[in-house]
């Protein structure tokens, strides 16, 4: 059954994913305010399926726990974890597997923000997201 469950959470993000690149076209394409805001919107959306469990940053080198489908960084699976982690299932995050489909959705990501953030430069303001988290940004996180 989790595994039924974590289909779901990488579908979900999948299909977030593709609107968010549609939306980047249009926004590419015609500059406007409303399609500015779909894209930000967009992608603060997809930051969320993209989140890891025990640090709150974006995942890097995404790990998935078979039994629950909670996501973690790689690294966060043997460090102490900077959110309270309530799932009896996962709290010790073992027999994490990899979650080869998270980790593309994560690059394909960085670069939409690279592609904005690229174009906005010299405009008054940014099109690359704010990092909505909830602690600070740890140590193994690369930008994005």
């Amino acid at each position: 059954m989790p595994l039924a469950s974590n289909l779901t959470h990488v579908s979900k993000a999948t299909n977030v994913y593709g609107q968010v690149l549609m939306d980047t076209t249009t926004f590419m394409t015609d500059q406007s305010s409303p399609n500015r805001e779909a894209v930000q919107e967009g992608l603060c959306y997809l930051r969320q399926f993209l989140t890891c469990c025990a640090c709150a940053g974006l995942l890097e080198d995404a790990m998935v726990s078979p039994v629950c489908g909670h996501h973690y960084c790689a690294p966060c699976q043997v460090s102490t974890p900077k959110l309270k982690i309530l799932c009896r299932q996962c709290r010790e995050r073992r027999n994490l597997v990899e979650e080869k489909q998270l980790r593309i959705l994560v690059a394909c990501y960085k670069q939409i923000c690279s592609i904005l953030s690229t174009r906005s430069e010299g405009e008054t303001t940014s099109t690359q997201p704010q990092n909505h988290k909830r602690t600070s940004e740890p140590t193994h996180q690369g930008s994005y």
